[in-house]
């Protein structure tokens, strides 16, 4: 019993050893970031950082997609006060019942995944300062694409934005865009018609935007045109478009959505051009 007794206390000592090394071992994975090593983590993020901004393409047109996605997330940094005022100087019409603003590029209208800061959010600073503290938030009346840079029209009371949004959705109200497009369309002048349709979209959260659903498709084997059976959840998009100004490398235009679907006519000239 005796023997028994101290080979079961040398195995338990062993345990215990065990143990204890595995343990502190376990300890030491699991410890904080001393200041220094910190200090070496947030200096490596940020020359990683400045790297990738170094990195400026050599064409012309990727240079300014650059440029314009790094103002769309400076635009997300802005304090709503700063954003504000900004909009508040760029008011282009104002009157007891309305307030026309220019909506900057890279600015979403509603908040969405990854979306810091939009117009919906400043409206009620914007309302105090063009009315005083007291002043009721100014009502949206219709809504732009995020990449879309404009007129946009503003209610002051609720029963003035109804009437608006009326106007618009009874395709009342004339709309005409400004695009810039890659080459030089032919004919100079005339009409894409072209179905579109919401898709769901790669990335990490779950969102939908709008693409093409032609009725007719080339074939990728003789470069013959062929008619494809319709999407049941594809709409009408027609635009009426003609070129204001050309050069070597772009093209001006002049976009009329007829249908009335502002974001069919982007789909259709992003695919395009």
């Amino acid at each position: 019993m005796a023997a028994q007794s101290g080979a079961s206390c040398r195995a338990l000592r062993l345990v215990l050893k065990a143990g204890r090394r595995a343990f502190s071992h376990s300890q030491g994975a699991a410890a904080p970031l001393s200041a220094q090593q910190l200090a070496e983590k947030i200096r490596a993020e940020k020359q990683e950082q400045k790297k990738k901004q170094a990195e400026v393409p050599k064409d012309r047109v990727s240079r300014r997609v650059q440029e314009l996605a790094q103002l769309t997330k400076q635009l997300q940094r802005v304090h709503p006060n700063v954003l504000a005022k900004a909009l508040k100087n760029g008011i282009l019409y104002q009157n007891k019942e309305i307030v026309v603003i220019n909506k900057p590029y890279g600015l979403p209208v509603h908040g969405g995944p990854k979306v810091k800061m939009c117009i919906t959010d400043v409206l009620p600073v914007l309302a105090k300062m063009l009315d005083g503290m007291k002043a009721e938030p100014l009502h949206l009346c219709h809504r732009l694409d995020k990449e879309t840079t404009g007129v946009m029209v503003l209610a002051r009371d609720e029963d003035t934005a109804h009437q608006i949004q009326q106007l618009f959705k009874t395709r009342q109200v004339e709309k005409k865009y400004w695009a810039i497009c890659i080459g030089e369309p032919k004919p100079a002048e005339g009409v894409v018609d072209i179905p579109i349709m919401e898709k769901e979209a790669e990335g990490n959260q779950l969102h939908y935007k709008m693409t093409l659903a032609p009725n007719y498709r080339v074939s990728s084997e003789d470069g013959n045109m062929f008619k494809v059976r319709k999407h049941r959840d594809a709409s009408m998009a027609v635009t009426q478009y003609r070129v204001l100004s050309s050069s070597s490398s772009c093209s001006l235009l002049e976009l009329h959505p007829v249908t009335g679907k502002a974001s069919g006519t982007s789909a259709e000239w992003c695919h395009q051009h």
